[in-house]
């Protein structure tokens, strides 16, 4: 069942009307008006002693930056990847998930400009990468991967032990069971960890989301409509639809394999200080010369109610274009 659009007319005469969304990956996405401080957490001094920093899976991560960041400019940070016990996580501990090791994700917390980066930490854990923060304001850095061995899993005879009791065994895992899965794989995935920090680029407060469905995204030429087949709802798993149609409203049916599958979806709750990662059900693309569309179903689930902002990367042509919707979860 396809949602219809939240009347943005029932919404307070005081907020804003939202804009469309600047459509080129990595770059700004527009302002939605109305701003307030934070989301619920301190941005005080970063002593990275954060609770959030730690996720489910175990992992850590500590995002440093070399100097000071400023919006508009290239901004280099170092991300430290540790276990629970404190002790690094190299590069050699993960099994490849759609081509990459770890995939880095970075948004604002007004979810305005995101950023999907990729890094091979060293035997330290420790990897350095690059972006050009859009906005003065706090980023969310998010890494999302899967060990070859779990923290809490038996060490087996061949890798090595982070003291003694959670050693990671490099076994000879595909990526097939990762790439193939619609769902987000950390609910099914033993072996999957995520982790966030965050860095400061400025003092701007992260604008006021208006919570109301946008259902619908421009960007690269094509058009996107996201329809998801129930109401949307926290803690369960909530099916959606993709369809994609070009200028003239015709269907697309050649989209192209992006990094092992045919779409990306990363969903934000405001502040994203919560993190959905989801891929099209059914098979994942076997050769670069697959093609899938106009529709491509998901299936994601989301921790919290609210508004949630997710990004939908895509292949077309050769392009990798960046579309944006804005749902709203319920309890």
């Amino acid at each position: 069942m396809r949602l219809s659009l939240v009347s943005l007319a029932a919404l307070s005469a005081a907020l804003f009307a939202v804009p469309a969304f600047a459509q080129e990956h990595g770059h700004d996405h527009g302002d939605h008006g109305h701003a307030h401080d934070d989301h619920g957490h301190d941005h005080g001094d970063h002593a990275h002693t954060d609770d959030a920093n730690q996720q489910p899976g175990g992992l850590r991560l500590t995002a440093e930056a070399a100097g000071e960041l400023t919006s508009g400019q290239n901004a280099t940070l170092t991300l430290q990847l540790s276990g629970p016990d404190g002790a690094p996580v190299a590069g050699s501990d993960f099994t490849p998930t759609h081509g990459r090791l770890v995939h880095v994700l970075i948004v604002d917390e007004g979810l305005e400009d995101f950023h999907h980066l990729h890094i091979e930490p060293d035997a330290e854990g420790r990897a350095t990468l690059s972006f050009t923060p859009a906005h003065p304001r706090i980023y969310r850095v998010w890494v999302d991967g899967r060990l070859a061995q779990p923290f809490d899993a038996p060490v087996a005879n061949e890798g090595h032990s982070h003291d003694g009791d959670h050693g990671h065994a490099h076994d000879a895992h595909t990526d097939d069971h990762h790439a193939g899965h619609g769902g987000e794989a950390h609910a099914h995935d033993t072996g999957a960890v995520r982790a966030t920090d965050w860095v400061r680029v400025g003092d701007d407060p992260a604008p006021y989301i208006i919570p109301a469905d946008i259902l619908t995204a421009q960007a690269g030429g094509l058009s996107f409509t996201l329809a998801p087949q129930a109401s949307i709802r926290a803690g369960m798993t909530n099916v959606m639809t993709l369809s994609v149609a070009d200028a003239e409203g015709g269907p697309v049916t050649a989209l192209q394999p992006h990094l092992g599958a045919f779409a990306h979806i990363v969903g934000f709750n405001a502040g994203a200080s919560q993190m959905a990662h989801a891929h099209p059900s059914g098979a994942a693309p076997v050769t670069d010369e697959a093609f899938a569309g106009p529709d491509l179903t998901f299936e994601i689930g989301f921790e919290e109610p609210g508004v949630h902002r997710l990004f939908v990367e895509v292949r077309h042509q050769g392009e990798v274009i960046l579309s944006s919707f804005t749902v709203v979860v319920g309890e």
